[in-house]
């Protein structure tokens, strides 16, 4: 059997789905820029809103401490690329990135739903280091029930949050991408399937 044309449409369909498969890492990357950024403005917020809020420990502390607390705070946010790319950028919070996830059906609204609901985990996560530091400096602890957080490995934030318009931006571009590159990784699988039984039918008709 001529498998020409097989292997012809076999290598179409695998540039097709590297080709893909570059667009998905791109809009992945500009989500977790978009997010270091939110993140770092996040950090400085979660800690002034509580420095303003709480002005009796804020009185107590002295401007000695709050210095200590406004370097530590700088110090967090100029290291939030590395502290959100050890978290966010895990291939566990992208399985299409990860070599042993086997593509299973189309990219549905339940994939959809579950991959965005593991990465809102992991940010409120992120968000846990300012809350690490508002413990260090006292405006939280463990025991309160009036607190923001619920308590941890790190502080972990309680309450919902909305992502910045960058990163809606990015990850709706990335749930397209991902689309597609499912249905092409799908088509792939199709065309090698088709070349095996075809060779299978001839191997067997020349018996």
């Amino acid at each position: 059997m001529d498998t020409t044309k097989f292997d012809q449409a076999i290598a179409d369909a695998q540039g097709r789905v590297e080709n893909s498969f570059g667009a998905l890492e791109k809009s992945r990357v500009a989500f977790l820029e978009a997010t270091i950024e939110f993140i770092a403005g996040k950090w400085e917020e979660l800690v002034k809103n509580e420095v303003t809020r709480k002005p009796e420990i804020t009185n107590t502390l002295g401007k000695d401490k709050l210095s200590q607390l406004k370097t530590s705070l700088v110090a967090l946010s100029g290291n939030a690329k590395s502290v959100v790319d050890a978290s966010l950028g895990q291939n566990k919070c992208w399985p299409l990135h990860d070599k042993k996830f086997v593509i299973k059906g189309e990219f549905d609204i339940l994939q959809r739903l579950e991959w965005r609901r593991g990465i809102e985990e992991e940010i409120r996560m992120l968000l846990g280091h300012a809350g690490k530091l508002l413990i260090e400096f006292g405006y939280i602890g463990r025991s309160t029930r009036e607190s923001d957080w619920e308590f941890r490995l790190l502080p972990r934030f309680r309450y919902g949050f909305e992502w910045s318009a960058k990163m809606k931006a990015s990850y709706i571009q990335y749930e397209n991408d991902a689309e597609v590159y499912v249905c092409l990784v799908q088509k792939q699988i199709a065309t090698q399937k088709a070349k095996d039984s075809a060779t299978a039918s001839e191997l067997w008709n020349s018996v």
